[in-house]
């Protein structure tokens, strides 16, 4: 797996990423198979845990964010730790995605 891209530029956010997996998660039922982008194919369950992930990585961010961390001291506290080693070595370093989800909040 890997640290998914939140296209700010084109208005893109955490928020927004989490909203369109919950309306996945609203038109899934227990036969559905979800393709994503990229990674295996997966199935409701699979498509649950991914927003879990978003909604973790989100609140781990807005912790510091709304204390008055800068970014730069966000991302030194590595919000994102318990996944960097499995997901935050592809194209999406796991700074950058602290990046994109401090920017979007």
């Amino acid at each position: 797996g890997m640290y998914p891209f939140i296209d700010l530029s084109s208005g893109g956010s955490i928020g927004g990423m989490i909203a369109g997996v919950e309306k996945g998660l609203a038109l899934a039922d227990e036969h559905t198979k979800v393709i994503p982008g990229h990674g295996p194919v997966t199935d409701r369950a699979g498509l649950q845990a991914y927003r879990d992930l978003l909604v973790s990585w989100r609140d781990a961010v807005k912790v510091h964010k709304d204390a008055g961390a800068s970014l730069e001291q966000t991302i030194a506290a590595k919000p994102t730790a318990a996944t960097d080693e499995a997901l935050g070595q592809g194209f999406i370093k796991p700074d950058k995605l602290v990046e994109f989800i401090y920017r979007s909040l």
